[in-house]
């Protein structure tokens, strides 16, 4: 096999993510794509159902996942950095210091971390839907609390509320696009999404500076409070239920996205002598599968189901299993350390530019975040455009058929930026130049982070369909769990060097 992918020996052992892409004699009888794509084969095969969230409109499915990409932002830049750019009106208020402000966040990112595999394993057993319900209604109240609190310990508890209800919109949704798209879809799907996640993270820090200055810093929980609102209708209307137990059935010679997903292969084995040798997922699905589209009324219901029969317990500790897989273990790292050092940087905005010589308030410092926020849209664009295309191109290259590797290549760019952007932005911060041009900085290594998000994420979905969203709470968890340890320690002792600096 080319490009460095290794061949097995036994062409019937099952590789998962391994498919045939490119049409052929042999994908003859498989469903293919339509307009510019008909030589591509749908991977996934669809199958007959209406309900089969493949089935439905690309349009439908699009507002869906922008949808969930809005209750992403919401909470990945809504709820965490927002504190950042209010901190100076919150510590004069609350006679707090920087710490105690930072930990308004920590405490917040620990709670998500802990409770994501609970959240994890009910949306494997009973479904995403009434997750994102419940959720949504525990993000909107504590964004109410946050608005009205009378005491920092007020303060602390609505963030603690809002951790509760950030974690599924933080973890789950990234399954999201697998549930709803092709492989060949899944690219540019997921560059927005993690846009949303990494990429346009700071944008509502920017509005909560802006707001402080102008009203108060209340009143950016009160605009937070009324966009949770706006997604908590829309998840009531319009976040319908995603996942699907899906029926597929594969020859032993070669596999197209492997068996049922979460399920084992069916019989009906025909051999292949082919030198790559690929299971092909037939169009097995009957007329007997075809079912009638749900009403929109039923689309509603706030729970369609049980979808897993094992326990929940087992579910729960899933993905501490997953760790001991090195890819997995490399996925979690690198993305956890690519997001961490943003989120660092977040943190001591407020301590490095409110000081002189820079004296900045609150809108001042959420203007900072337009470099970032700038290049994470510029690396989203990037991405969307690269991430299938690159795939399909080697995939035809290599006799047609796809590996989920092929999305890694992405991940090369990512050390020039981050380098460029942590170590200039550093510099630049201690000699005190234009902040312009610090924002400017902090813009390149946030294309590092859209990058090996949109790279790793494409890459987990398509080879752990089964058990990519334990993987991504995995990942989200050890990354959180890495921000409150820094968000404590690290601020506690960048304060006292600032205490300790002569005035």
């Amino acid at each position: 096999m080319a490009f460095g992918v290794l061949e097995l020996p036994n062409g019937s052992v099952f590789v998962p993510g391994t498919s045939r892409l490119e049409d052929n004699t042999t994908t003859a009888q498989l469903k293919k794509a339509g307009g510019s794509d008909s030589d591509t084969v749908l991977v996934p095969q669809p199958s007959n159902d209406s309900n089969d969230p493949l089935n439905w409109p690309i349009w439908q499915r699009d507002l869906i996942l922008l949808l969930l990409c809005y209750c992403t932002n919401i909470c990945v830049g809504g709820v965490g950095p927002l504190v950042s750019t209010i901190a100076l009106p919150i510590l004069q208020e609350f006679h707090v210091d920087f710490q105690d402000v930072s930990l308004l966040s920590g405490y917040q990112l620990a709670v998500v971390a802990a409770v994501a595999p609970i959240v994890s394993a009910l949306s494997h057993k009973y479904g995403k839907r009434p997750v994102y319900l419940v959720s949504a209604v525990l993000l909107l109240s504590g964004s109410v609390v946050c608005t009205f609190a009378s005491s920092y310990d007020i303060l602390l508890g609505g963030r603690l509320l809002q951790g509760f209800g950030t974690a599924a919109f933080e973890s789950v949704t990234f399954s999201a696009v697998g549930d709803l798209y092709f492989v060949h879809q899944r690219g540019l799907r997921m560059a927005l999404f993690v846009s949303s996640a990494v990429g346009m993270v700071l944008l509502p820090s920017l509005i909560a500076g802006v707001v402080a200055v102008s009203l108060s810093w209340r009143w950016s929980f009160g605009i937070l409070s009324i966009f949770t609102g706006i997604a908590t209708i829309g998840v009531f209307f319009f976040g319908w239920e995603t996942s699907y137990v899906r029926r597929e059935f594969s020859n032993s010679g070669t596999s197209l996205q492997g068996s049922v997903e979460g399920a084992e292969p069916s019989p009906g084995v025909v051999d292949s002598q082919e030198k790559t040798e690929i299971r092909q997922v037939e169009n097995a699905s009957s007329s007997s599968d075809a079912a009638q589209r749900m009403s929109f009324l039923k689309r509603m219901k706030p729970c369609s189901g049980v979808y897993s029969e094992e326990p929940l317990y087992k579910m729960v500790l899933q993905p501490f299993y997953l760790i001991a897989n090195p890819v997995v273990c490399w996925a979690v790292l690198i993305n956890g350390f690519a997001q961490l050092w943003n989120v660092v940087v977040s943190l001591v905005l407020a301590q490095i530019f409110s000081p002189p010589p820079y004296s900045m308030d609150s809108a001042q410092l959420g203007y900072l975040n337009t470099g970032p926020i700038l290049g994470g849209i510029i690396a989203c664009l990037a991405c969307a455009v690269v991430s299938d295309r690159l795939a399909l191109m080697i995939s035809r290259k290599n006799n047609g058929i796809f590996e989920p590797e092929f999305r890694l290549l992405l991940v090369l760019v990512a050390p020039v930026f981050s380098s460029l952007g942590f170590f200039l932005f550093g510099y630049l911060a201690e000699e005190g130049k234009s902040p312009v041009l610090i924002s400017f900085v902090w813009g390149l290594a946030f294309v590092s982070t859209q990058v090996i998000g949109t790279a790793t994420g494409s890459y987990l979905v398509d080879a752990y369909r089964d058990v990519d969203v334990h993987i991504f709470v995995l990942s989200m968890s050890v990354k959180n769990f890495f921000f409150f340890g820094f968000s404590s320690s690290f601020i506690a002792q960048l304060t006292e060097n600032f205490k300790s600096q002569p005035q």
